[in-house]
């Protein structure tokens, strides 16, 4: 994203905290969901509604050779003198994943973008841990990758906000490489949320087709800040990319302000039929918007949380 030479937003929201009383109450109104069935190591606090043995009864099938002795229902046996297993809901832990962009480009915007986008990896976090799963998070840009190893229970919130509010905001975007590195190092299937404005000029579909590896339940959130939707520039101007450096002298007229809202309605579909092509959910988000509202609305309408 380019911004006028010599001119610097405001970053209000950077005062601002990634949680606060009145938010966390907002939280723990919510859950986390996903429509896809992960193979956990640990049987934990989640039921799946994948059928193996454990606790509560779920259904029957016929006997086949090989199966435990342990859950033949002798009582049907009985009646019907035919052998049948007990199926019972398998319990397991659910992981999240949120990959966030801390590329320059992310550092624009009023509200921030990269406060807007640590604001939802914050509030996804605290959802997952209160629900007892588990939480891992990654910052990455052209020159930094970092990695919080998964958390668990609602008392890691703190670190993680910590984590999230010492992540620094530079370099350029490298997504596609920044992808197949988590992918690479992710041991196990989860949801996977990327946080980015997916401005690179690489293009986004590498990328994204490294995170849906692990058959992980995937959600792209476009962040962009109203000035990027919807620019307020007018005139001769010149203009400075904040990733690059690069200045690019440009004129500002209406027509050119909406064949800029049409490509960018393009893209954005472009990305949402990719979305469909490939299984993974995608959604534009505005800074204006609150996270509360966008949580509420947004998600839940997604099937992310309910």
């Amino acid at each position: 994203m380019s911004k006028p030479n010599g001119t610097a937003v405001e970053q209000t929201t950077r005062e601002q905290p990634l949680l606060d009383a009145s938010f966390l109450r907002h939280l723990e109104q919510l859950q986390l969901l996903s429509k896809k069935i992960f193979l956990g190591r640990l049987k934990g606090e989640r039921r799946s509604k994948k059928k193996g043995i454990s606790i509560e009864f779920a259904d029957y099938r016929d006997y086949a050779k090989g199966d435990d002795l342990r859950f033949l229902d002798w009582n049907i046996y009985g009646r019907l003198d035919r052998l049948f297993t007990k199926l019972f809901h398998e319990e397991e832990d659910l992981y999240l994943y949120i990959l966030i962009d801390t590329s320059a480009s992310m550092n624009t915007g009023e509200p921030n973008k990269s406060w807007y986008a640590k604001r939802i990896a914050a509030a996804l976090a605290y959802i997952a841990l209160a629900g007892l799963d588990r939480v891992c998070l990654v910052g990455f840009n052209s020159e930094r990758y970092r990695w919080l190893q998964p958390a668990r229970g609602k008392s890691r919130i703190w670190s993680i906000v910590d984590f999230l509010e010492h992540l620094p905001v530079e370099n350029e975007t490298r997504l596609a490489e920044s992808c197949r590195r988590f992918a690479l190092q992710q041991s196990r299937g989860g949801v996977v949320v990327l946080l980015s404005d997916l401005f690179d000029p690489s293009g986004y579909e590498d990328a994204l087709k490294h995170l849906m590896q692990h058959h992980n339940d995937l959600y792209v959130l476009q962040i962009l800040s109203p000035q990027e939707t919807r620019p307020d520039l007018y005139g001769a101007l010149r203009l400075i990319d904040v990733e690059t450096n690069e200045p690019v002298e440009i004129s500002v007229t209406e027509e050119l302000l909406n064949v800029y809202e049409r490509r960018l309605r393009a893209y954005q579909a472009e990305i949402q039929q990719t979305g469909n092509r490939y299984g993974f959910h995608y959604l534009p988000v505005s800074t204006g918007e609150p996270v509360e509202r966008l949580l509420t609305r947004a998600f839940r309408r997604m099937g992310l949380v309910e």
